[in-house]
């Protein structure tokens, strides 16, 4: 986790060194980033992250197998969501023209945002990994250590997106 909060860490201080010597931001023509909509997006991940907070109460609890069970789909589903929004919000941007290619502006915007991206996409796989095994299993118990490591993830995922969202869409 230190690793991937460092790799964070140097591409927001590459963004924001960048960024300070360059005199009008954003560049002339690139289209506006969504802030309202990727505030909405924000409290979708927000969410999740309460859920998978949330669920070791039925984790704990060797009777609560089916709402531990409903408590990972749903924050499944919520990052899911998370994700087919950002991917939306991509779509319309590389249609009004703000491409990776086109300025460093995209360049970093589509290498912060889509860092993150691939970690939620990663934190999907191993959460919905651990939900089959707990699913499958008589006990819960039986994944305890899988189920922490990925409930870490998540929320690590969960937790750097608001500093994220800040940095490049609010600053």
């Amino acid at each position: 986790m230190a690793s991937e909060a460092l790799l964070f860490a140097g591409m927001v201080s590459g963004y924001l060194g960048l960024r300070s010597h360059i005199h009008v931001w954003p560049p002339p023509g690139q289209p506006r980033l969504p802030v309202e909509a990727t505030a909405f997006n924000t409290l979708v991940l927000l969410a999740s992250g309460v859920i998978i907070y949330l669920s070791q109460k039925p984790f704990n609890d060797p009777f609560q197998k089916k709402s531990l069970l409903r408590h990972m789909q749903l924050a499944i589903g919520l990052g899911a969501a998370f994700l087919l929004l950002q991917g939306y919000e991509w779509f319309n941007l590389l249609r009004f023209g703000m491409g990776i290619t086109e300025n460093v502006y995209g360049g970093l915007f589509y290498m912060i945002v889509g860092f993150h991206a691939l970690h939620v996409i990663i934190a999907l796989l191993l959460h919905s990994y651990v939900y089959f095994a707990i699913r499958a299993a008589k006990k819960p118990k039986d994944h305890a250590g899988k189920f922490y490591v990925s409930q870490m993830f998540w929320m690590f995922v969960v937790v750097v997106w608001p500093f994220l969202y800040y940095t490049v869409y609010i600053l």
